[in-house]
């Protein structure tokens, strides 16, 4: 038989509460001479009583299959134990039944007089962990001091051991929050890809911006020419965002007199003035939980800022004619395509409320900076309105892409998709080619254009063909390389300079939606 310091040692050795019972168990058993042994433990909300480990006498100990018993049952010893917090002894006459935890333990023939000890397995500051059950062939008068030391020794370890296991169990958690808010974050560059179509340089850099940016609850401000895209930023603003599933509310403020934007962004009391019939919430108030777009927020009247000043100050919106505010939740992203500098030298825009819509900062730059992305956009675009206007897919023919790419552009990207709507609405060939003259311009450049140089129309027009090819190819390289006559590696290696190509699966994906929703998804690596 093992020595009481042998068994110490061997409980020192565990790694996990398996083992700890199972040695706990055979040194009780071997130390007490009993006939049984059981060691169950607590579980997490303490109602019910877990069987680990078993020994019998002359047969090893071994693992139980965790069956459970209430814990708040009184009338079983080891119930009573472990309210009590000290060891129970519990004499079993003939005929009388066994106790739940005894009758997990093993069943046979109880004699007059057989006996059963009980402890409680206590560790630091008396917390409870489990307890022993031990059943003897006859009565016994003396609770081992053998068996207190181990029983003592085991739960301070069991504990550490169930420290640790919840401590592993929280990391876990952590690890699968660190993944889900991982995902989150490619689903919401994916979604931002395919609303922010382009791949020139500072394309990619305001969607970066758009991620970074996207969580935070700090207003907004974006600035750019007219048909920049400024609305479509704060669409991927939002949609980016923690607030995605709550309203994003979008008002243009040049669209509405003074008195009525009032009312509208402010809402009213019934009879606070002429034709006010009826309590109006006001679109910041229907706007609580998401996200409000001001557009043009330079021509805002100066009254008007003054009022949403105190909305982004103090967090309230007081319609007009109450007398009372009310709290609002709500993130303010707003754009202006007015030169700030010379809108706040004549006053047309407030200063203070300009510092506070510009905690962050969206510059979208025209199109004749970024002319690269012209062939993926009029590619997009052709795509979209194709489907629109239900017409056969068309693509861009070699001079189209050409002229397109050697406009000034005054109007911006909203003057590109009109030039490719009417292109779409007119063309009637029948290999749905749209050319150079199918546009309502002359194909010549104009002198005052802003030309782009060779080298970068021929890299627009070849990433607009391997763009058709892989549209065409439900985004595989190697059938568009075929396509193209070109190596597959040589394919690889362009996409990954500068076509934002993205997998299989998600391509088809995205032209699934795209078909229903007529919203296109840009290429990603």
């Amino acid at each position: 038989m093992d020595t009481e310091h042998s068994w110490f040692t061997r409980l020192r050795g565990t790694a996990g509460a398996d083992d700890a019972t199972v040695i706990t168990a055979r040194a009780v058993g071997e130390l007490s001479g009993a006939a049984a042994v059981g060691v169950f433990l607590l579980n997490e909300t303490k109602d019910k009583l877990l069987f680990f480990a078993s020994w019998l006498s002359q047969n090893a100990a071994v693992p139980a299959r965790k069956q459970e018993v209430s814990s708040m049952n009184l009338e079983d010893p080891l119930c009573l134990a472990l309210h009590n917090g000290s060891p129970r002894k519990a004499v079993l006459q003939r005929g009388m039944p066994a106790p739940a935890s005894l009758r997990l333990l093993g069943s046979h023939e109880y004699v007059e007089n057989e006996a059963i000890l009980a402890y409680p397995l206590l560790s630091h500051g008396h917390v409870l962990v489990g307890g022993v059950l031990v059943c003897f062939t006859d009565d016994v008068q003396d609770v081992h001091a053998e068996v207190l030391k181990i029983c003592d020794y085991s739960a301070l370890l069991l504990y550490s051991l169930n420290k640790e296991l919840r401590a592993d169990a929280q990391i876990s958690l952590l690890h699968e929050d660190i993944s889900r808010i991982e995902g989150t974050r490619h689903k919401r560059v994916r979604d931002i890809a395919g609303m922010l179509i382009g791949q020139s340089q500072v394309i990619q850099e305001i969607r970066e911006r758009i991620c970074k940016i996207a969580c935070s609850d700090s207003p907004v401000l974006i600035t750019g020419e007219t048909g920049t895209g400024k609305e479509v930023v704060a669409t991927a603003i939002h949609a980016a965002s923690l607030r995605s599933n709550a309203p994003f509310v979008k008002i243009n403020c040049a669209a509405l007199p003074g008195q009525l934007l009032e009312s509208e962004l402010f809402g009213h009391k019934k009879g606070a003035f002429s034709g006010a019939d009826a309590n109006h919430i006001g679109l910041l108030r229907s706007a609580d939980g998401g996200t409000i777009f001001l557009d043009e927020i330079g021509e805002m009247p100066p009254e008007l800022q003054a009022k949403l000043l105190r909305v982004l100050q103090d967090h309230e919106v007081r319609p007009v004619g109450d007398v009372r505010s009310y709290p609002v939740n709500i993130r303010i992203v707003s754009a202006t395509n007015k030169d700030i500098s010379k809108a706040i030298e004549k006053k047309s825009l407030r200063k203070d409320l300009y510092y506070r819509l510009s905690e962050l900062h969206i510059h979208m730059p025209p199109l004749r900076e970024r002319k690269e992305d012209i062939p993926v956009l009029s590619e997009h675009f052709t795509h979209m309105l194709c489907e629109k206007y239900e017409k056969n897919h068309a693509v861009l023919s070699h001079d189209a892409v050409f002229s397109l790419s050697t406009r000034p552009y005054p109007g911006n990207i909203r003057e590109l998709k009109s030039y490719i709507a009417q292109a779409v609405m007119m063309s009637t060939h029948d290999a749905h080619v749209i050319t150079a003259k199918d546009f309502p311009f002359e194909a010549e450049v104009p002198e005052n254009a802003s030309l782009a140089t060779l080298p970068d129309l021929l890299s627009a027009y070849e990433n607009s063909i391997i763009h058709i090819e892989l549209e065409r190819n439900s985004g595989s390289i190697d059938k568009a390389a075929k396509a193209l006559g070109i190596p597959g590696s040589t394919l690889r290696s362009k996409v990954k300079k500068g076509v934002l190509l993205s997998s299989k699966k998600n391509r088809a994906n995205a032209m699934k939606k795209h078909r229903r929703s007529g919203v296109s998804h840009g290429y990603h690596v």
